[in-house]
């Protein structure tokens, strides 16, 4: 199965931090301790591999940004939705 267009907008948020600190897939891989090929098929739409949520955490706290920064949007916050119910539910979307 392929990702779906919410778990590719994700791994593309967290590949234009990659990208941002100049870091190659190599280097993402070791702070993830993974190959770099798993970065690759995760930064690929033709594969179904994805972060997992552990990794998502890890890359947060080396990013120095919240978790809600990776599932939300600006739109989300200005929502009259309850912030940890909805946070909840995007992670549950992803991993779906």
């Amino acid at each position: 199965m392929k990702k779906t267009s919410f778990q590719r907008e994700i791994i593309s948020k967290i590949r234009k931090l990659r990208k941002e600190v100049n870091m190659s897939q190599v280097d993402f891989a070791r702070l993830l301790d993974i190959s770099p090929g798993v970065i690759g098929n995760i930064e690929s739409i033709k594969y179904s591999h994805k972060y997992t949520l552990a990794q998502i955490y890890t890359i947060c706290q080396y990013f120095h940004i919240g978790v809600d920064k990776l599932f939300l949007t600006d739109e989300d916050y200005s929502s009259d939705k309850d912030f940890v119910d909805l946070l909840i539910s995007k992670i549950v979307e992803y991993e779906s």
